[in-house]
């Protein structure tokens, strides 16, 4: 453990002690206009849209398989009553 600590310390040291420049990227270093950034930008917009459609698509799964299991209770309900009436 104390090893690690070893090679780790100094490596956050050097991190935190270097420039802004070389900590942040394009879009975090204020350069928002860059190609790099809309890039970036367009990235983290296909994934949400992506992962939106996702969550729709088992939602909208889960919502078809409740109106099924209505419409096929509602089916044996009156398939059931049907067969009630019909036998004296």
């Amino acid at each position: 453990m104390m090893i690690h600590l070893k090679k780790i310390v100094p490596a956050i040291l050097i991190t935190l002690a270097s420039s802004e420049k070389v900590q942040a990227c394009a879009t975090c270093f204020g350069q928002s206009d860059s190609k790099l950034a809309d890039g970036m930008s367009w990235g983290i917009l296909t994934l949400i849209v992506v992962a939106y459609s996702v969550l729709i698509g088992i939602g909208a799964f889960f919502a078809y398989l409740v109106y099924r299991g209505n419409r096929m209770a509602s089916q044996m309900e009156m398939t059931a009553d049907a067969e009630s009436n019909s036998n004296p």
